[in-house]
């Protein structure tokens, strides 16, 4: 379920905590005491067998289809520091449903983004789609509807438009 919705993971130092939900009583064997086994994991058994080490595992990306994964990362460190702010919780209600809540920041900066020209995209294509009808007077509409408290009356655009 994780990774269809992040399948690239996340950054350990992003989620500030995770909450598991599961089910109380576990049906077709998951309901052995491993799964709620909480950090450290000391052997590969533990740790596949943890609902936090494999559910932390995902979010970070890790592959956890794999079983040479889990023989050889069983301490593995960005898991741990996930899973100790990690709660798993257990619904007495008898739900069949699994929900992971994670709270993580996000920090975007421009200077991180490859291409910040969305305007002059923006531009370029206004003018590749009206120019078939606007012509010559293409720049000048785009100008108006870029700037209308310039222009006193629209009746200038509508003249341009026209035209």
């Amino acid at each position: 379920m994780i990774r269809a919705l992040q399948p690239a993971g996340l950054a350990p130092s992003q989620i500030e905590r995770v909450i598991l939900t599961r089910r109380a009583r576990g049906k077709n064997g998951c309901d052995g005491p491993g799964i709620l086994a909480a950090p450290p994991f000391q052997n590969m058994q533990k740790a596949q067998m943890s609902a936090r080490y494999t559910c932390i595992s995902a979010l970070l990306g890790k592959p956890v289809t794999q079983l040479r994964y889990f023989r050889e990362s069983f301490g593995d460190r960005d898991v741990g520091e996930v899973a100790r702010k990690t709660s798993l919780l257990l619904d007495e209600r008898d739900v069949d449903a699994i929900t992971v809540e994670v709270v993580f920041t996000l920090t975007m900066r421009s200077a991180d983004v490859a291409d910040m020209s969305w305007d002059t995209d923006i531009d370029a294509k206004f003018e590749r789609l009206a120019s078939p009808r606007l012509h010559a007077a293409t720049r000048s509409v785009r100008d108006v509807v870029a700037s209308p408290e310039t222009v006193p009356d629209i009746g200038w655009l509508i003249h341009l438009v026209g035209a």
